[in-house]
């Protein structure tokens, strides 16, 4: 039964990000809080292994910190991708990064192709100055996006709590 709880709360933080990148192209800080802070709750109900979890949080985090000092990746990713591999721990950390670049190509080519048709479709109804700005031409791709369905599918693919199938 906790397994299905502690699922359905990180799905719902998943879901949260996903519409906070596409709309306004922010991890909040809260939401990285949260998470973090739900995490030992987890280690006590479930059968986590909390110490591999936090080196695993420690170790991305100096890789990423690299990352930002040479403008490679945003400091809202490189947040929400440190607090994800918490979760996902040294074993399901390459399978993590492997799902998130699959999930950012495809978020990727999507909006290639869609941009120019939600622009079409918002110009015709002259209403250009309410598109949103994930659909908005020259912006970026909002890779919290990739990063939480990543994170989806390994919670749903049972992935994610190995020893508990729930």
């Amino acid at each position: 039964m906790e397994v299905i709880i502690f699922k359905c709360l990180l799905s719902l933080f998943m879901v949260l990000v996903i519409f906070y990148d596409a709309w306004k192209f922010i991890i909040p800080n809260w939401v990285n809080l949260v998470l973090i802070l739900l995490y030992p709750v987890a280690c006590f109900f479930l059968p986590i292994d909390w110490l591999n979890g936090v080196i695993t949080f420690l170790a991305v985090f100096a890789v990423l910190l690299v990352a930002y000092r040479f403008n490679l990746m945003g400091g809202g990713d490189i947040k929400y991708l440190t607090v994800c591999a918490l979760w996902t721990g040294y074993p399901l950390l390459i399978q993590f990064f492997i799902a998130t670049a699959i999930s950012g190509g495809i978020l990727a080519v999507l909006l290639l192709m869609g941009r120019p048709v939600m622009f079409g479709f918002f110009a015709r109804a002259g209403k250009i100055d309410r598109l949103p700005r994930i659909f908005q031409a020259k912006e970026p791709v909002p890779y919290g996006i990739a990063i939480s369905v990543a994170i989806l599918s390994l919670i749903w693919m049972d992935m994610l709590f190995p020893a508990v199938k729930g």
